[in-house]
């Protein structure tokens, strides 16, 4: 994974030495998860995919936004529904 042995992944998790930066993001980046999650400083595993929604809501226009936002509403409800 990420060009790295399983040797060198084993020693990551058992927490024996820490990895180099430059390892922990290539890591990451297998993994699609962001970097501060990878470390454990946020909870939010899908920082990536945030800013991509972020980055998609910035560039509709205002009457594209409000149709977003009341899709992401409707999914949301949909998935209380089913629980």
């Amino acid at each position: 994974m990420a060009g790295l042995s399983k040797a060198t992944i084993s020693k990551y998790e058992a927490a024996s030495h820490p990895p180099k930066l430059i390892h922990a993001t290539a890591i990451a980046e297998a993994l699609n998860v962001g970097f501060s999650y990878l470390i454990g400083f946020t909870d939010n595993r899908y920082v990536q995919e945030t800013n991509t929604i972020t980055e998609l809501f910035l560039s509709l226009p205002d009457e594209g936004k409000k149709e977003l936002l009341n899709f992401a509403r409707y999914l949301v409800e949909k998935t209380k529904a089913q629980d």
